[in-house]
Formats: structure tokens, C-alpha cells, sequence
């Protein structure tokens, strides 16, 4: 089952055009341990380029509020 902050933020990039977005738990290269934060990934609306980047459950909670 997936996080309910995870899913609302794919909602809203869902909503704002958005395309084939991932979401991914980083983990230490060397313990595999879960960092606390996600990598995100989608290709854009307007230019089609995929962008990734890296967040924690509270930037997500926050971003696209508008």
C-alpha cells in the first residue's frame, strides 16, 4: 500500500500534465538503508523532457498547492 502523501502528489503532477511518474525510496548505497527520502521522476507537459529529483515526504506534502 502507498503512503497517502505519495499518492496525492502523483494526483497533483498527474493533474498539471505530467507523464509516466515514478516514485522510488533512496537507499544508502553501502547499509540499503531507506535514507528518508524519494526519487521522483515524470516527463514534463510542455517540453516532453523526463526531469527527476529528489524529495522528502514533506516537500511532497507541500508542492503543487496552488
Amino acid at each position: 500500500m502507498q503512503n497517502r502523501v505519495i499518492l496525492a502528489f502523483r494526483k497533483r503532477l498527474k493533474k498539471r500534465g505530467y507523464t509516466d511518474i515514478s516514485v522510488f525510496q533512496v537507499k544508502h548505497p553501502l547499509t540499503r538503508v531507506f535514507t528518508g527520502k524519494y526519487l521522483v521522476r515524470a516527463v514534463e507537459p510542455l517540453s516532453g523532457l523526463a526531469v527527476s529529483r529528489e524529495c522528502t515526504l514533506e516537500y511532497m506534502d507541500h508542492a503543487f498547492r496552488f
